[in-house]
């Protein structure tokens, strides 16, 4: 007010929340029951790292078995997805039995082809798409067509999770339902979860931007923010430190 428009405001977010009251999952005890030995380093095959940051609605796992984890991960109470690399290729598994295989092409393309149920709930969407000759779908029109969806985007940001995102991917990748999370025994006793985030869900997901600078596309990826606010404001963004 003040400055009558002349300092501009960009507000954003960078995930999404579940707002919902949570507890911790069972994992550990499921895991141990299931056969699995839990530790800091990998030996056998039945050995797994259970990988904790704060208290979160996903989890990731360090295996020398991905497929056999994910199976008796999958089953275990407050657990909706559970994924692993095969190649190159994602394999999904739901609670409810789905499995689904997701691959990406050259081009940047997406496939989605479920071998029991739909595990991301996505045929009817998936049918009203134009795959190319070799099955594979737009990644800009699976977006547009997923942003209202249970899982926006859901193709490309599991792909991206196991391939393009980390350095040392996890082996295995859970999604947990609203309600509960994942973290540390000792700081889950302290704090009250009554929201978090990190699930493949549309709560944990799809977050905000807005900015007093000018108009942005109604629907974007985060990784599209700093071109349109280039385009915006003709300038890098966020914009590089210099050193002094």
């Amino acid at each position: 007010y003040e400055s009558r428009g002349m300092v501009k405001f960009t507000l954003l977010a960078d995930h999404g929340h579940s707002y919902a009251e949570s507890r911790r999952v069972g994992m550990e005890e499921h895991l141990r029951k299931s056969g699995w030995r839990l530790g800091e380093r990998l030996e056998g095959p039945r050995d797994v790292v259970y990988v904790r940051f704060g208290l979160e609605t996903y989890i990731g796992f360090s295996t020398n078995w991905p497929a056999a984890l994910a199976l008796d991960a999958v089953q275990c109470e407050g657990v909706e997805l559970a994924s692993y690399a095969d190649g190159d290729a994602v394999v999904l598994l739901s609670a409810d039995g789905g499995k689904a295989i997701i691959r990406r092409s050259p081009q940047g393309r997406y496939s989605y082809a479920p071998t029991a149920g739909d595990p991301l709930r996505l045929r009817e969407i998936m049918a009203k798409l134009k795959p190319d000759a070799e099955g594979f779908y737009d990644a800009d029109e699976t977006l547009a067509a997923t942003a209202d969806h249970e899982y926006p985007a859901p193709l490309e940001r599991l792909w991206r999770a196991h391939f393009a995102l980390a350095r040392s991917a996890p082996d295995v990748i859970v999604s947990l339902t609203d309600g509960w999370y994942s973290g540390k025994e000792g700081f889950a006793a302290r704090v009250r979860v009554a929201s978090t985030h990190g699930g493949l869900n549309r709560n944990n997901s799809t977050t905000f931007l807005m900015s007093t600078v000018g108009p942005l596309p109604a629907l974007m990826r985060s990784g599209d923010i700093p071109k349109h606010m280039k385009a915006l404001t003709g300038r890098d963004w966020p914009a590089e430190k210099k050193n002094n």
